[in-house]
């Protein structure tokens, strides 16, 4: 697998990241560059083939997944995802409420971060290598 890349497209930024990069309040692109390929999917994706499975299908096997989802949903729908698919599922869902990161169905330890001044947070975790 090579590389990955990924473009994003911002068109808000929060006051946080404007003032920490000094960027101005409109839209702007970064490129993020990776040693390795992740897949991204949201909410509901879960349930279906597209586009996480079949990103498994060819080798993906760390994944981004923004869902709004409680204890349940982390504790079942998505730990038994990255059971099932051999992944590791970095789950955000505004940090604070239900987000985690599982690595083949197991919980990783991780550490949410609070943007200071604003509601959002983000979540860390060491990604074992050979997942």
């Amino acid at each position: 697998m090579t590389q990955g890349q990924v473009l994003v497209g911002i068109t808000s930024p929060s006051s946080a990241l404007r003032s920490s990069a000094a960027l101005p309040n409109h839209c702007f692109s970064v490129l993020f560059c990776f040693p390795f390929s992740f897949g991204l999917f949201i909410c509901f994706d879960i349930a279906f083939q597209s586009p996480a499975v079949d990103l498994v299908s060819v080798g993906v096997r760390d994944f981004l997944y923004a869902a709004a989802i409680g204890p349940l949903g982390r504790d079942t729908a998505a730990r038994l995802w990255s059971l099932a698919h051999g992944a590791a599922l970095m789950l955000a869902n505004n940090g604070k409420n239900c987000s985690d990161v599982f690595v083949k169905g197991e919980r990783v330890d991780s550490t949410v971060v609070d943007v200071e001044g604003t509601e959002d947070s983000f979540v860390i975790a060491k990604i074992p290598k050979d997942n």
